[in-house]
């Protein structure tokens, strides 16, 4: 194993301990701000209801923590442009959930009762739907689409 590779190992494993302390973070704070409290035959329970935005919020950045932290090993330029392109269709799919959000409307539950899927599948459809976003901008930043049609 070349001494980059190792460099390159090192950074995504950072990154992934990275996106690990940002998981943490966003738990702690919908344990404490967002979470309902029930008392079950003398023993409190903490429910967190599911939520797109702190769904998104945790799951969103996965990709960008682990090219991040590649990043930070490697100092390759490229990472850069890409970690942008990355945070700027995360913030996209993100303000879109919000405005839905605000708006009263969930994308997990218009999935669940429109196609009669469980919460899990749903959930999970979310996050592949602001992954597209998150990639289809990175495509049309690396092609330049916009400026092909100038």
């Amino acid at each position: 194993m070349s001494r980059l590779s190792r460099l390159d190992a090192a950074g995504v494993l950072f990154g992934l301990l990275m996106y690990f302390i940002w998981i943490l973070m966003i738990f702690l704070i919908q344990s404490f701000f967002f979470a309902e409290k029930y008392v079950i035959q003398g023993a409190s329970v903490i429910k967190i209801p599911p939520n797109d935005v702190f769904i998104w919020l945790s799951d969103g950045l996965l990709v960008f923590y682990l090219i991040l932290g590649h990043h930070i090993f490697t100092k390759k330029a490229s990472d850069v442009r890409i970690l942008r392109n990355l945070f700027l269709g995360f913030g996209v799919w993100l303000s879109f959930l919000l405005i839905l959000s605000l708006f009263g409307f969930s994308i997990s539950a218009i999935l669940q009762q429109s196609f009669e899927l469980g919460q899990t599948v749903s959930t999970s459809a979310n996050v592949l739907m602001g992954y597209l976003v998150m990639f289809a901008i990175c495509l049309i930043k690396h092609y330049g689409v916009f400026e092909v049609l100038r």
